[in-house]
């Protein structure tokens, strides 16, 4: 059964029809929720492996390099592990320095300012992808809060109409009337909690749809700068 619209009439009585299609857009909300958490992680650890591939490279360079300066008292004059450290400290330094140099390469053909590719990546990565999963989450958490919201006030309802239901002649009219306003000023919460409720359940859904794509359309630009910056190196 699919809904594409609800007259705000329907909203306003309580349907069962209302609480349906809500709850039809909790559970699409729980999935897309728990979608975009488990993304934001994956993200995150992307982001982080890059920014620490870098300074594994520098720091694997500079180990290397310095072997030499250890001055081990038994190593043998004919060993070649310290030639083999260093030639292999320069290779690393070397590309270090390509990557370097690919900055100012960048500046002048893609007109980029960054200090490498990978930084390039790494930046886009953490300002057009990881960036608005974080803002999703934080919405997603927002819609949570209205469900137990929602849910509270429909019992508090449901509650409240019980206790109409039960009232005789025999209760004082102050306890009807009392009864009667907590009612009115419960409905009146509800009313007002429900479109807002269903719309940001709608806009979210949504909404991750046009992330999706936006970070697919980032994600192919980042590819094209690494396969452009490759070029330049080779």
């Amino acid at each position: 059964m699919k809904f594409s619209a609800l007259c705000l009439d329907d909203i306003l009585e309580d349907s069962p029809q209302t609480r349906f299609m809500v709850k039809m857009f909790e559970d699409d909300a729980e999935k897309v929720h728990t979608f975009a958490a488990s993304m934001q992680s994956s993200l995150e650890r992307l982001v982080s492996a890059q920014s620490e591939s870098v300074l594994s490279l520098q720091q694997l360079s500079s180990l290397f390099q310095n072997y030499q300066q250890l001055n081990f008292q038994l190593e043998r004059q004919e060993n070649d592990y310290a030639v083999a450290m260093d030639k292999f400290g320069a290779t690393v330094s070397e590309v270090l320095f390509k990557i370097t140099a690919l900055k100012w390469k960048l500046c002048n053909v893609f007109c980029f300012k960054l200090a490498s590719w990978l930084e390039l990546m790494l930046q886009q990565l953490q300002n057009c992808v990881l960036h608005p999963v974080r803002k999703l989450v934080n919405e997603f958490s927002l819609i949570e809060q209205q469900k137990s919201l929602y849910h509270e006030l429909a019992n508090d309802m449901d509650g409240l109409q019980i206790r109409l239901s039960r009232v005789n002649r025999k209760d004082s009219p102050k306890k009807i009337e009392d009864l009667s306003t907590e009612y009115g000023l419960t409905k009146k919460r509800f009313h007002k909690l429900v479109p807002v409720s269903i719309e940001n359940r709608f806009i979210a859904v949504v909404k991750i749809m046009t992330i999706l794509q936006y970070m697919s359309n980032k994600i192919r630009m980042i590819s094209v700068t690494v396969s452009d910056c490759s070029s330049v190196l080779s």
